[in-house]
């Protein structure tokens, strides 16, 4: 018996060592297995008609790999079938073939999209750049790869499903003719490769777009929605737009958001809100991932201003109602309340809180030839702050201690006259901050109050055109020739002011700039001039 067992565990000790050395399989030659790192397929994309096939090539990675076992799948066999890389369409629309490595199990995809072997002679809906139906995007990607040119018989309409990260604009057409439609994605932070379809039809027909956005950045890392947005003391965000994409830029570096309008930027905490529109589709972006969105088929919905307080976050803005007219709205944590009945168009244009009071500054029209009135809402209930002018808006809002700033404009002999109201018990101190008469339209954009002093920003008009104008305690301060200020913030004894700059007669700002203590700070973006650009809003941690 002790023998059997001496000789027992020699055997299962040799066997042991044995098997922990791969050089002395026969099998392997002596060498060590090389392992499979990688899958490519020849096209990530691909067009086959119904009834036709098309071969997918898949090269393993390294060459000298041990096992390049491969298995072919299809998400879709109703639409293509798929053996050994040949792909068979089966019917018209869009599946995904994967194939996977039978060692380490990497994978290759490729969006595969069937079409009818004839064509209609007389389609309802026509497409132009057919690769444009199929678009693969990185994850930090906020427009498609190319826009979409197509040809319609009448009237279309368009439907993105309910994906939220993806939007086409415009996403509908009233009548026959050529459309040229763009997409816009929110950046992709879910770690995963994600994919839509939009569909757009026209007299029962339709054609589909098909988008993969990748889990990765171009330089194949994972897009971190943080990486760039935990503020510091003493750090500067603006928002604004710039050749039509909404931006922010922080201590002058710029980032992308999407294509629209970035409004108003909020730091509270470790946070960075934003507010503004794609498409005129109302947004909130916090740290850079989309936090609320408001998506209609038909109609303009904007986020002006946002305001953080405790853990409430507030957005002030305008909606489309059920009578076609704007109605001036207050979002909370979500949560809309309107301010006006939708008869005539109204607006909210900025937010502030203190204590439990909100206050909204905006605009109303108040009858059907157009004219509108400043409004200042407290808690909901609004006051009027113009009288019998043709046209009247609030622009912004600040409250220190018990009195309430406001300004924006009044129209008096068909030019706008700058305004600051400053409100106490209700009581209205009414100032112009240009006296009249006045032959050319100006406006106040901003307000700040910093102890005693009140600071507004706006834009003074000339026979040489406008003056980017800072306002402290009603004297103003020219700050640039041929500019507009939009937005002022105080941060201890330096003043910030952004705006945009005029440049070769162009009707759009083709310089947007942040100015401190008067000078320029910095030169934020250099656009055509041609497209809209400009800087909205100025945040400073403190």
């Amino acid at each position: 018996m002790y023998k059997f067992r001496t000789l027992s565990l020699s055997l299962l000790i040799a066997a042991v060592f044995s098997g922990c050395n791969d050089k002395d399989n026969p099998d392997n030659n002596g060498e060590d297995k090389i392992a499979v790192t990688s899958v490519l397929l020849n096209s990530n994309t691909a067009t086959v008609e119904v009834g036709k096939t098309i071969t997918l090539v898949a090269t393993v990675q390294p060459d000298n790999a041990d096992n390049k076992g491969l298995t072919w799948s299809s998400t879709s066999l109703s639409v293509a079938t798929v053996a050994d890389g040949v792909v068979t369409g089966v019917s018209t629309g869009t599946t995904t073939i994967t194939v996977t490595t039978s060692d380490g199990s990497k994978t290759a995809n490729c969006v595969v999209m069937v079409i009818n072997e004839t064509l209609d002679e007389n389609p309802a809906i026509s497409v132009e750049n057919e690769e444009a139906l199929i678009q693969t995007i990185f994850a930090d990607g906020t427009d498609g790869k190319s826009d979409l040119t197509f040809v319609t018989t009448g009237a279309w309409t368009s439907s993105a499903g309910l994906s939220s990260w993806i939007s086409i604009y415009p996403d509908h057409g009233n009548e026959a003719g050529t459309y040229t439609v763009s997409i816009g994605l929110d950046p992709n932070s879910t770690g995963e490769e994600r994919m839509t379809t939009i569909k757009i039809t026209c007299n029962g027909e339709d054609i589909t777009i098909t988008v993969t956005q990748m889990a990765t950045k171009e330089d194949g890392t994972p897009y971190d929605p943080n990486e760039h947005w935990i503020p510091q003391k003493g750090d500067v965000y603006v928002a604004g737009t710039s050749l039509d994409q909404a931006k922010l830029w922080k201590n002058g570096v710029e980032f992308d958001l999407v294509r629209g309008d970035a409004r108003s930027v909020f730091v509270s905490g470790n946070n960075v809100y934003v507010a503004g529109h794609r498409d005129n589709r109302a947004r909130l972006w916090k740290n850079g991932v989309l936090l609320q969105s408001l998506t209609h088929a038909i109609g303009v919905s904007v986020f002006n201003s946002v305001f953080v307080s405790g853990n409430d976050v507030y957005v002030a803005g305008h909606e489309s109602g059920s009578q076609g007219s704007w109605v001036a709205k207050l979002w909370k944590n979500g949560e809309a309340q309107d301010f006006t009945d939708g008869i005539y168009h109204a607006s909210a244009n900025s937010v502030y809180i203190s204590g439990t009071d909100v206050y909204v500054a905006g605009n109303r029209v108040y009858d059907a030839q157009g004219r509108s009135e400043a409004i200042l809402w407290k808690n909901g209930i609004a006051q009027k702050l113009t009288e019998g002018t043709f046209r009247g808006s609030a622009n912004s809002v600040y409250v220190s201690g018990d009195d309430v700033y406001v300004v924006g404009t009044h129209n008096w002999n068909g030019n706008d006259i700058p305004m600051l109201w400053q409100i106490n018990d209700n009581i209205i101190e009414a100032k112009e901050l240009v006296p009249q008469p006045n032959m050319y339209s100006s406006s106040a954009n901003s307000v700040y109050v910093s102890g005693s002093d009140v600071y507004i920003a706006g834009t003074v008009g000339g026979v040489n055109g406008s003056i980017a104008t800072l306002w402290i305690n009603g004297v103003a301060h020219n700050i640039d020739g041929g500019s507009s200020a939009q937005s002022v913030f105080i941060s201890g004894i330096d003043v910030f002011v952004v705006g945009g700059a005029y440049e070769n007669g162009n009707s759009n700002f083709a310089n947007l700039k942040l100015w401190k203590n008067g000078k320029v700070e910095q030169n934020l973006t250099q656009t055509d001039g041609i497209n809209r650009a400009n800087a909205f809003s100025v945040f400073v941690v403190e």
